[in-house]
């Protein structure tokens, strides 16, 4: 991200770039790590079900993907999140139903809080994607916060709990 102040509108103009660093990994088990948090929403409310519709040829039947418990989605009716809450969505013909149920289920990946304190941190950019392994789950994240002291606390993912637990009144 960049800002220049323009002088003749009286504003700072920010250009914010696509973030190219490449993926990381952390083992969050590892001694490494002095302390971590993982708190991860599974939202009920999300569509776990999405019937795809071919805008260009309405008389063929629609595929039906389901989001699996395990993040992943498919076309097979099993392992998935129940209860179920069901959408819709149309393509065209030359579009994919396979990206498009990516998209849509895409939403809750990084719908987690992840917090890892450690000495001497690598240097992440904001943005950068990260893949947290913890318990032998892997949790897909992206950094949104960093903060410096003698440990460096390194924050993943989209839920800003302190942030909620002010507005509620609670923090």
């Amino acid at each position: 991200m960049t800002s220049t102040m323009n002088m003749t509108t009286k504003k700072i103009d920010f250009k914010i770039t696509k973030n190219t660093a490449s993926d990381v990994t952390f083992e969050a088990d590892l001694p490494e790590i002095i302390e971590k948090n993982i708190a991860v929403r599974r939202s009920s409310q999300r569509t776990n079900k999405l019937i795809i519709y071919n805008k260009d040829n309405m008389a063929a039947a629609p595929t039906i993907y389901f989001l699996h418990t395990d993040g992943t989605h498919s076309t097979t009716d099993t392992d998935r999140v129940v209860p179920v809450r069901w959408d819709y969505s149309y393509i065209g013909e030359n579009d994919s139903a396979a990206d498009e149920a990516a998209k849509v289920f895409a939403e809750e990946k990084y719908d987690n809080l992840i917090t890892l304190s450690m000495v001497d941190a690598p240097k992440l950019k904001v943005g950068q994607h990260v893949n947290v392994i913890a318990d032998g789950v892997v949790y897909p994240t992206i950094l949104t916060g960093r903060e410096d002291d003698q440990v460096t606390k390194l924050i993943f993912g989209n839920i800003r709990m302190s942030l909620i637990k002010q507005l509620k009144g609670r923090g």
